[in-house]
């Protein structure tokens, strides 16, 4: 069961702190999260991004290493467009590198949607119809199977409200 907004919002000042402590507990990401949200802070995205295009050039990197350094940086920024920013910066790394493979290995093939998701969920929050555009586009740029295909585009469907859809369509 989530709560909503709404009813955190009449929630006394002792039962918001013993959910930002039971967070905090879970997933010390969330403790760097509420840390930065206090601070009015945020990760270094130059440092993220540098950090993953160095795992990305090098011959001995791994897309693993550069998604865990991606998904760090998502989980403890508060930003929204920094993260949408990061996200569409190596979405294509991540898309070449699966469409490098005849069988998509699982982990990458979930890493992949998952960004992607991400992605087309924070254009729709801000509201930035260009880069839902660049989203819709970049599918067309790739070759993969059918059913990654239809996946990657179902996610894009169920993320973008009524309005934006009937453009594509």
């Amino acid at each position: 069961y989530f709560m909503n907004l709404e009813q955190l919002k009449i929630l006394d000042k002792v039962e918001l702190m013993e959910i930002i402590d039971q967070l905090i507990t879970i997933n010390s990401n969330n403790k760097i999260l509420v840390t930065n949200i206090l601070k009015k802070s945020k990760p270094n995205y130059q440092k993220a991004l540098k950090t993953i295009e160095k795992e990305i050039k090098n011959h001995h990197g791994s897309y693993r290493k550069a998604y865990k350094i991606y998904n760090d940086f998502v989980l403890t920024n508060p930003d929204l467009k920094d993260t949408l920013k990061l996200t569409l910066e190596i979405l294509p790394y991540f898309f070449e590198e699966l469409e490098a493979y005849h069988d998509y290995p699982e982990d990458l093939t979930d890493m992949v949607i998952q960004m992607y998701e991400t992605s087309c969920k924070y254009a729709v929050d801000m509201n930035d119809i260009k880069t839902v555009e660049m989203l819709y586009e970049m599918l067309k740029s790739y070759h993969f199977s059918e059913d990654l295909n239809e996946s990657l585009m179902n996610v894009f469907y169920d993320c973008m409200p009524y309005d934006v859809i009937s453009t594509f369509d």
